[in-house]
């Protein structure tokens, strides 16, 4: 069944969503705040010249609000308040749920209101960055227990679209796995990068394979950051605090002359946390 999408925010994510749903023949309208995205994305074909949001968007099936999460909350307010005669869904797919769930529990019919969470990115940003098979192969989180059940037609529907497979949690579930999982890894690989520039910048010339991949998310932009992690402080404090403790564990046993012993089963540990699902 063919869908009308409209996207708000043309970035990395909105995109590279707009162009899975324009890939698999389905009309998308887009909408944001840098002309110069919106002007490619028409150019491109990903999107329909018709780029105002505020003449689509009671026309369109599914609206999806992909804009930096400080934004995602008025985002919803403005979008609900436009009247429209028929059922119209609104996707929020944030990075941090909890601080977004009074302006989703608070929109009303004739819109239902939908959490994913496309767990996959880039280092890079903007639309120039965006591709249509960004989240292939990945997880999605699903927001379930505070919000009314998402339609089960509607989240296979967008799985197969961006070849994902669906993972469902709660509001809180998710903050605190994307903790671990996402925002964790960003500190731990930019403060690496800051510690090797701050004590031994001539390092670089001998840095291989291992380096680059682990410091690849550290050279993400850091505005982004600045209001994912402080969205979720309470989580990634938590997510720090357990990393600390494990990494005076290693200090200590390296300074009595030990391997650290929480390193011995990693390769096993990565085995489990780490391998492919099939997409449904």
């Amino acid at each position: 069944m063919s869908v009308k999408i409209g996207v708000i925010g043309l970035g990395l994510i909105g995109g590279s969503i707009a162009k899975a749903w324009r890939s698999k023949g389905h009309e998308v309208y887009g909408y944001d705040n840098d002309q110069g995205s919106v002007t490619r994305a028409i150019g491109d074909g990903v999107i329909e010249p018709e780029w105002e949001w505020r003449q689509w968007v009671s026309r369109v099936d599914h609206v999806v609000v992909a804009t930096p999460v400080a934004t995602v909350a008025q985002w919803i307010r403005d979008i609900t308040i436009v009247g429209r005669e028929g059922p119209g869904v609104l996707v929020d797919i944030s990075s941090v749920k909890t601080p977004i769930l009074t302006a989703l529990q608070q929109v009303s019919s004739p819109w239902q209101a939908v959490s994913f969470h496309p767990m996959a990115g880039s280092e890079r940003r903007g639309y120039a960055a965006s591709r249509r098979d960004l989240f292939s192969g990945f997880a999605c989180a699903v927001i379930v227990g505070d919000l009314p059940p998402p339609p089960r037609e509607i989240v296979s529907q967008w799985m197969t679209v961006l070849e994902m497979h669906a993972e469902s949690v709660t509001a809180a579930e998710h903050d605190a796995m994307v903790a671990a999982v996402s925002h964790l890894p960003y500190i731990i690989s930019a403060t690496l990068l800051a510690a090797v520039a701050a004590e031994n910048p001539m390092a670089g010339r001998l840095a291989g394979p291992g380096f680059r991949d682990t410091t690849r998310v550290g050279a993400s932009d850091p505005g982004l950051w600045d209001e994912i992690l402080r969205a979720n402080r309470n989580e990634v404090q938590k997510a720090l605090g357990h990393y600390q403790r494990l990494l005076a564990q290693c200090q200590e046993d390296l300074s009595q002359d030990r391997f650290p012993a929480l390193l011995r089963d990693c390769p096993q540990k990565r085995h489990e946390l780490v391998h492919e699902r099939p997409i449904i």
